[in-house]
């Protein structure tokens, strides 16, 4: 029979243990307890933060800046660097609002806060704090904030093209007095006031445009471009870059309007060079007649815009085209369970047997070692690595494409533009200007792109 002095003696070595559990236990208890007080606090003091970022300084000029993404950064630097001499206080808006305070930084004079521009009321907050609103955010989500801008009179400012949708709010704004500037970027806007100011020096110095050509594009530095065949990296939206191009391109050449459709667009690429003797590939912008009436271009018999890549680019992407990769009509439910090569296959006739290279190699029409097949394979389409995505056949590239395309540490871009005139002197002459702007990012800054710098610089500068 166990006595209960044996049972003292057979749990006095647990005593120890047992205690040391209890205290853990309690310890644990704490933590959680501290924990929970914690987040209730951040809580609190983000709440705190909102609250004090909607009510600026009145002291002080508010500019609204809503989106944090790619491009936005030397447009919030400039600001803040004139902050104190010019009295403004910056708001920066974004869906991530971590990444929006850590482009506001610890700037006293800079607040971030979440942006939902869903949601009216909280949209409908921000706007009203500014004197001044900055819209950095996707092309599709302007209208929205234009339109609730000019219910509060708050002038907007944006580097994105007028679009239709944005264009049917022209007749309100200007009914309220309340400026709405766009296409003050890159392309739109450094292309258009550098060529009207080539255009208006011809005509003031009594000369006639007959020809006009302008090509720009977004672009990675040479040095940066050995580590990948397409000579291509992500320095803007993604998105755009796959979609590129949708739709009938249309143009004036010799006095005869011209359409390329998308299918035929990337197969009927020319060669553009640079005075410096540089070649890049041009395909045709969407349209370039409404350039006719905007740039006073009626004598010219050819208008053309274009967008420039690396020569090479455009064949093989013409296989993405052609084969419907970048179709964004329709969603492909199971292609989270495929792999890169079963999601190229499914685009391709069916050959027993054959491996999907083969398969787009008959297709093509290719070696199967030619630059287009050897660009195609550099970005892992052959690949059995499995997708893990659902969406659409372009959504997936898209997703693809930020992984293989995304700039590295050193890497940097370039934004490359051109204009050709062709005109007649006062004196009956035919003549030819030429017009050319390189601009590398940096190597070091990876806020600092080309293409953020040209986007995001002329819109600061019209926002002072």
């Amino acid at each position: 029979m166990l006595h209960l002095r044996n049972v003292l003696q057979l749990t006095r070595g647990y005593a120890a243990p047992v205690r040391g559990l209890a205290a853990a236990v309690a310890a644990r208890s704490t933590v959680s307890e501290l924990r929970a007080k914690l987040v209730e606090s951040e809580r609190k003091m983000a709440s705190l933060k909102h609250a004090m970022a909607l009510h600026p300084d009145p002291a002080r000029k508010r500019v609204a800046v809503l989106g944090a993404g790619r491009s936005s950064g030397p447009l919030i630097r400039y600001l803040l660097e004139r902050a104190e001499d010019e009295r403004w206080s910056v708001l920066v808006a974004d869906a991530n609002v971590k990444l929006a305070a850590s482009k506001a930084g610890d700037h006293p004079a800079a607040a971030a806060v979440e942006l939902d521009v869903a949601n009216k009321d909280g949209l409908t907050a921000i706007l009203d704090t500014a004197d001044v609103v900055v819209s950095m955010l996707p092309a599709s989500m302007h209208a929205p904030v234009i339109e609730m801008a000019i219910g509060l009179g708050k002038p907007v400012v944006t580097a994105s093209y007028a679009t239709p949708d944005v264009r049917q709010h022209d007749a309100a704004a200007k009914a309220a007095g309340v400026p709405i500037v766009m296409e003050c970027g890159v392309d739109p806007g450094i292309d258009h006031m550098s060529a009207k100011a080539l255009i208006d020096g011809i005509r003031d110095a009594g000369g006639d445009v007959r020809e006009f050509r302008s090509y720009t594009g977004g672009l990675v530095a040479p040095e940066s471009t050995t580590d990948n065949p397409w000579k291509y990296k992500l320095s803007w939206n993604p998105r755009n870059v796959v979609l590129a191009g949708r739709g009938v391109s249309t143009y004036l050449q010799a006095g005869v309007v011209k359409f390329i459709p998308y299918n035929k667009l990337f197969s009927r690429a020319k060669n553009v060079v640079f005075p410096d003797g540089t070649t890049f590939e041009a395909y045709a912008n969407r349209d370039s007649l409404q350039y006719i009436d905007a740039y006073d271009l009626a004598s010219a018999s050819t208008v053309l815009r274009g967008t420039l890549r690396w020569p090479g680019f455009c064949e093989a992407w013409d296989v993405f085209v052609q084969l419907g990769l970048t179709d964004d009509s329709f969603a492909m439910e199971d292609a989270d369970r495929m792999t890169y090569a079963e999601f190229l296959a499914s685009f391709l006739p069916w050959r027993q047997s054959d491996s999907v290279e083969l398969l787009l190699a008959y297709q093509l029409q290719q070696p199967m070692f030619s630059a287009v097949m050897d660009k195609i394979r550099w970005l892992g389409l052959f690949s059995d690595r499995r997708i893990n995505a659902k969406g659409s056949p372009a959504r997936i590239l898209e997703l693809l494409l930020q992984h293989k395309w995304r700039l590295r540490p050193g890497d940097r871009d370039l934004i490359g533009m051109l204009h050709k005139i062709a005109y007649v002197d006062a004196n009956g002459e035919a003549r030819e200007k030429i017009s050319a702007l390189k601009i590398k990012g940096s190597a070091t800054d990876p806020d600092m792109t080309a293409m953020a710098t040209t986007v995001s610089l002329p819109v600061a500068i019209m926002t002072k």
